[in-house]
């Protein structure tokens, strides 16, 4: 199963573990080969700075770190999302506010 090894070491996500019978392992091992495709992006880059990448990172590491960059990134990113949510749930004013619009009866039934 290569290409379980290869998501493991591309990755760092573990072989999906199929409990079924059957064809189940085919299906799963199709859906997470598909979940998993790379995808080749053009991205503008000042030339000072593609050339010190260039020179710092040997080529065939580079989309593996920017790969890793780019995650670190959005992780940051959701974290800073996760704690603006929290400030706004403390927001007493806001939390009344919020209230009285979902107290709002407008004869709709949903």
């Amino acid at each position: 199963m290569q290409l379980s090894s290869e998501r493991t070491e591309r990755y760092g996500v573990p072989p999906p573990v199929s409990g079924g019978v059957g064809n189940e392992q085919e299906v799963d091992v199709i859906s997470h080969k598909s979940y998993y495709v790379d995808m080749r992006m053009t991205l503008s880059i000042p030339d000072i700075v593609a050339h010190r990448f260039q020179a710092a990172v040997p080529a065939r590491q580079r989309s593996r770190l920017v790969t890793r960059l780019i995650e670190h990134e959005l992780s940051e990113h959701d974290n800073s999302l996760a704690a603006a949510c929290r400030a706004a749930n403390r927001d007493r004013a806001l939390v009344r506010e919020v209230d009285d619009w979902q107290s709002f009866d407008d004869g709709i039934e949903e």
